[in-house]
C-alpha cells in the first residue's frame, strides 16, 4: 500500500503534457547542484539559485523549491548567467549557447532566441545585460542588440564586430565598455555603427553597475578597487573617487544601492555611492556565494551544503532558514555509469581521460586529459540521488595542488577516471585519478591511496591509473599508463592479500598477468568481467587497438594458465573483416553475450561457446520490411558510447550522433528510438546508458546532465503475489498510463469491468505492462472500479481471478 502512494504522488508531480508519442510522466530530468554556486538573486517573492547550469527558486511565501527545464518553463539547458528586472518582474536567463529565456514573476516564460538564431559568422556569446526603460540592452562579443520587453522583440541591432565587454543605462544614456574604452550615447539614438558611441576615458574594468542616473560604480582591475564615477553627459567628463577599497566578489545592484564583498565584509553603498552599511562574514558564509535585496536582515548564501538564509543586522548571525540542498545530481556531465556487484547501486561518475575520445567542449580548456575537472560522483539508491564526491583528497603532484589551491577546496583533481564498488563494503568506493594514483572512498573522505610510494606503479611523470574493477572473486584489476612492461597494462591484487589491510599490502603481493600485447595508451582503459562465463575483455583508446579477451579458466587470482587473446580485426557472420577504428563500450547479456559498441556500429560474441583466435563476431541486421530481402547492419554508421541490457534482454544504445535506440534482444529489431524530436534529451550525443536492475527505470547521461525514463520492462518475480498498479486511484488530470507491476516474465494480463468486458489483453515484458486507460476505439473507459487478470499459462486460461483492481475517476 505504501509503494502504491509513493508512485501516485510522484506521477502527480511530474507534468502532463506529451511529447510526441511519449508522455512527461515517462521522463525525469535531474536538476544539476555541483559542490559550488554560480549565482544567488534574491527578489521580493523569491530567491534563484544557479549552479551547474542548471536552475531552481525558493518561495519565500509557499517555502517551496521549484526546478526549472526545457519540460516546464525553459527552452533550453546549460544556463551561463542570470540578470533580474526590479521594475519590469522578470528574471533573464542566459544560456552558453545565446539563447536568452524571459521568466516573468506571474510564473509566464518567453523564449528570445533571435541572438541564438542570428546568422552570423561572429562569435554570438553573452556578456552582459542592463535595463532600461521598457527595454534591454544585451552586450556580446558582435555588438548590441535591444530589445523591447513589453512586445519582447528586437528594437535595435548592431553589427560592430567586436566585443562590448559590459553594458549599463544611466537615465537616458546607454554605457558600453569595450577593451580598456568607456563610450556613450543616447539611448533614444540609433546605434548600427561603433560611431554612435563617443568615448568618455579609458579604463581597465569587467562589469560597470549604474547606481543612478549620472554614476557608475566599476573594479578597477589594475588594483581590484572600488572606483565610483560621475558622469557629466552634457560636458562629455568624467569625475571619479579612486575609493581603495579592495572588491573581492561581482559588484551587485540591492533596493536601496550596490554591494560587494571585501576581504571578510560585505560592504554597502547608496545610491550616490556613499558606504552606509557592512556585515562581516564568519568563515563558514565566506566560502559562498550570496544575495540580498531588502538588506543585511535577509541575506542568502549557498555552498557546497546547499543554500541558508541568514540575518546578519547584529554581530551574531540569525538563521533564518538552515542550510538545506534539495534532491540533484552533481554531475553537469557524464561519462559513464557503474553498477554495483548486488546491482542495487548506480554510480554516476563524470569525465577523466576519456575526453580524449568523447570530446566535450564544456572541459576542454581544463588542462590535458581534463585534469583541471574536479570529480563528481553521484550514487542512485531506491531511487534516490546523492553526492558521493571526495571532499577531502590528498594531492601530492604540483598539478593537483594548484587546482585545490585555486579553487580552494581538496575535491579530487588530476583527471577523474573509473570507479568500481568495493566488493566487501558497500560504502567504499575506489578511483582512479590521472596524476594521482588510486584513492580508496568512503564517507566522502579519502580512507587510503596507492601510487609509486606503496604500490608498483609506474610513473613517468605521474601515477596515471586509468581504469578499477573487481573480478567475481573480489581480486582488484588497476589499469595503468604501463607501456614501460612488456606483459601488458593491468596489475592485479588478490583479494586475500586486498583483505589484510591497507597499510599491510607489499608491493610483490601485486601480480601481472600477461597481457603482452595490448596496446596501452596514456588515456582511458575498459575492463568487463563476465558473470555467465570466465572471460573478462578489455578496451584500449588506442586508434584501431581493436579488443583484447582474457580466458581466465576460471582461476582469477592465478595467472599462470591464463591465455590472452587480441582481436584487432575481426570477422562476422558472412566472413566480412571489420576493424574500426575505436571500440567505445561492451555490456554482457542475459545469454553471456558481450556486445560491443564502436565506431562503426555494434558486434556481439557469444562466450558460452569458448573463445580462441578463430572466434568470430555476430553483427546484427535489421531487415528493411520493404518488400526486398535486404537489411542493414544495426547503427552501422553512427558512433556507439554506451549499451546497456534490459530485464527483457533488449539492449538500450547510446550513440554520438542520433540520440538513443531501444533494440530487440537480438538487435534485428528497432522499438523506440528517442533524440531531440521526441525527448527531453538536450542534444543527440548520449554518452552512456543504464538500465536500473530493480525497476523499469532507464538512465542517460549526457554533456548537459542526467535524464531518465521509465520503460515497459521491469523485473519479474517468481509468483504473483506482490503485484501492484500505480498511479491508483486514477483521477481526472492524470493523463498517462497505468502501470501493472510484479508480474512473472511474459504473462498474459487482461483488464476488464465488472461486466467482464476486456479492454486490454497483452503479455508483459519483464514483470509490467502498461494500460492506457482506453478502450479499444481510443477512448477513456468511464469511472469504475478495473479488474486485472494476470496468468502465466500460453492461453490465460490459468487465471483464476483478479490479481489487483485500478479505480479510474473520470
Amino acid at each position: 500500500m505504501i509503494r502504491c502512494f509513493i508512485f501516485f504522488i510522484a506521477s502527480l508531480l511530474i507534468g502532463l503534457s506529451s511529447i510526441g508519442q511519449v508522455t512527461n510522466e515517462q521522463w525525469n530530468i535531474y536538476p544539476v547542484i555541483g559542490s559550488k554556486y554560480d549565482q544567488v538573486v534574491d527578489t521580493d517573492d523569491r530567491v534563484y539559485f544557479l549552479s551547474s547550469g542548471s536552475l531552481y527558486s525558493y518561495d519565500k511565501i509557499s517555502k517551496e523549491t521549484y526546478f526549472y527545464n526545457s519540460t516546464n518553463k525553459l527552452s533550453g539547458s546549460n544556463i551561463s548567467s542570470l540578470y533580474y528586472n526590479p521594475e519590469g518582474k522578470y528574471l533573464l536567463i542566459v544560456y552558453a549557447d545565446s539563447n536568452i529565456d524571459m521568466l516573468c514573476d506571474d510564473g509566464r516564460s518567453y523564449c528570445l532566441s533571435e541572438i541564438k538564431d542570428a546568422q552570423l559568422s561572429d562569435d554570438r556569446t553573452v556578456n552582459d545585460i542592463a535595463f532600461g526603460e521598457n527595454c534591454f540592452i544585451v552586450a556580446t562579443n558582435f555588438g548590441l542588440v535591444i530589445y523591447d520587453d513589453v512586445k519582447r522583440e528586437v528594437k535595435e541591432s548592431a553589427l560592430y564586430h567586436s566585443q562590448i565587454n559590459t553594458v549599463a543605462v544611466c537615465g537616458d544614456y546607454i554605457l558600453i565598455y569595450t577593451p580598456y574604452a568607456m563610450k556613450y550615447s543616447k539611448l533614444s539614438d540609433r546605434h548600427s555603427k561603433p560611431e554612435s558611441f563617443s568615448q568618455l576615458r579609458g579604463m581597465f574594468t569587467d562589469r560597470i553597475i549604474d547606481i543612478c542616473e549620472d554614476k557608475i560604480a566599476w573594479k578597477n582591475l589594475n588594483n581590484n578597487t572600488l572606483v565610483i564615477t560621475t558622469i557629466f553627459f552634457d560636458q562629455a567628463r568624467v569625475s571619479e573617487n579612486n575609493t581603495n577599497i579592495p572588491v573581492d566578489s561581482p559588484i551587485t545592484k540591492y533596493d536601496k544601492g550596490f554591494y560587494f564583498r571585501s576581504g571578510d565584509k560585505v560592504l554597502m553603498f547608496d545610491n550616490e555611492g556613499n558606504n552606509v552599511d557592512e556585515f562581516a562574514l564568519t568563515e563558514e558564509l565566506a566560502a559562498s556565494v550570496f544575495g540580498l535585496w531588502k538588506g543585511k536582515s535577509s541575506v542568502w548564501f549557498a555552498n557546497s551544503q546547499g543554500s541558508a538564509n541568514f540575518d546578519l543586522s547584529s554581530q551574531t548571525p540569525t538563521v533564518l532558514s538552515d542550510w538545506y540542498k534539495p534532491e540533484s545530481s552533481s554531475c553537469s556531465a557524464i561519462a559513464y555509469f557503474y553498477t554495483s556487484p548486488d546491482s542495487e547501486r548506480i554510480y554516476v561518475g563524470n569525465l577523466g581521460p576519456t575526453i580524449n575520445r568523447l570530446y566535450l567542449p564544456h572541459i576542454s580548456s581544463l588542462g590535458k586529459d581534463g585534469v583541471g575537472l574536479a570529480q563528481t560522483t553521484d550514487i542512485i539508491e531506491n531511487g534516490q540521488i546523492r553526492d558521493i564526491s571526495i571532499i577531502d583528497a590528498s594531492a601530492s603532484t604540483p598539478e593537483a595542488q594548484k587546482f585545490q589551491i585555486n579553487n580552494n577546496d581538496k575535491r579530487m583533481y588530476g583527471g577523474v577516471t573509473r570507479l568500481a564498488e568495493d566488493p566487501t563494503d558497500p560504502d567504499t568506493y575506489w578511483i582512479g585519478n590521472g596524476l594521482e594514483g588510486l584513492y580508496v572512498v568512503k564517507d566522502r573522505k579519502e580512507v587510503w591511496k596507492f601510487d609509486v610510494n606503496n604500490a608498483p606503479f609506474y610513473s613517468s611523470w605521474y601515477t596515471r591509473v586509468f581504469d578499477v574493477n573487481f573480478d567475481p572473486q573480489g581480486n582488484l584489476w588497476v589499469g595503468l599508463a604501463h607501456s614501460e612492461t612488456a606483459v601488458g597494462p593491468y596489475i592485479m591484487l588478490p583479494a586475500a592479500k586486498l583483505r589484510k589491510g591497507y597499510e599491510n599490502i607489499k608491493n610483490d603481493d601485486w601480480i601481472w598477468p600477461e597481457m603482452s600485447g595490448f596496446k596501452a595508451s596514456s588515456k582511458d582503459f575498459q575492463s568487463l568481467f563476465c558473470k555467465k562465463s570466465r572471460y573478462g575483455f578489455f578496451l584500449s583508446s588506442t586508434s584501431q587497438s581493436g579488443f583484447y579477451v582474457l580466458d581466465t579458466k576460471g582461476t582469477y587470482d592465478s595467472v599462470k594458465d591464463d591465455k590472452f587473446y587480441s582481436f584487432s580485426v575481426v570477422f562476422d557472420q558472412d566472413g566480412n573483416s571489420l576493424n574500426p577504428e575505436y571500440y567505445y563500450c561492451m555490456a554482457e547479456d542475459k545469454l553471456g553475450r558481450v556486445w560491443l559498441g564502436s565506431s562503426q556500429g555494434i558486434v556481439y560474441i557469444n562466450t558460452t561457446s569458448g573463445i580462441d583466435e578463430n572466434t568470430t563476431v555476430i553483427r546484427p541486421k535489421v531487415p528493411r520490411n520493404d518488400g526486398t530481402n535486404y537489411a542493414d547492419f544495426l547503427l552501422d554508421s553512427d558512433q556507439i558510447n554506451s549499451i546497456a541490457v534490459d530485464h527483457s534482454n533488449r539492449k538500450w544504445i547510446a550513440t554520438d550522433y542520433s540520440g538513443v535506440y531501444l533494440v530487440s534482444e537480438n538487435g534485428d529489431r528497432i522499438i523506440k528510438h528517442f533524440d531531440t524530436d521526441n525527448s527531453p534529451l538536450p542534444s543527440n550525443r548520449v554518452t552512456a546508458v543504464v538500465c536500473d536492475n530493480n525497476d523499469n527505470t532507464v538512465y542517460f547521461g549526457t554533456t548537459e546532465g542526467l535524464f531518465s525514463y521509465k520503460s515497459d520492462s521491469s523485473p519479474s518475480y517468481d509468483d504473483y503475489s506482490e503485484i501492484y498498479a500505480y498511479p491508483n486511484p486514477v483521477r481526472p488530470e492524470y493523463s498517462g498510463d497505468v502501470t501493472i507491476a510484479g508480474l512473472m516474465d511474459g504473462s498474459l494480463v487482461k483488464i476488464a469491468d465488472q461486466a467482464g468486458n476486456v479492454f486490454y489483453q497483452g503479455r508483459s515484458e519483464g514483470g509490467m505492462v502498461r494500460w492506457n486507460c482506453c478502450n479499444q476505439s481510443g477512448s477513456r473507459v468511464k469511472s469504475g472500479i478495473y479488474f486485472v487478470y494476470v496468468s502465466a499459462g500460453g492461453d490465460g486460461q490459468n487465471s483464476s481471478g483478479a490479481v489487483t483492481k485500478i479505480m479510474v475517476i473520470n
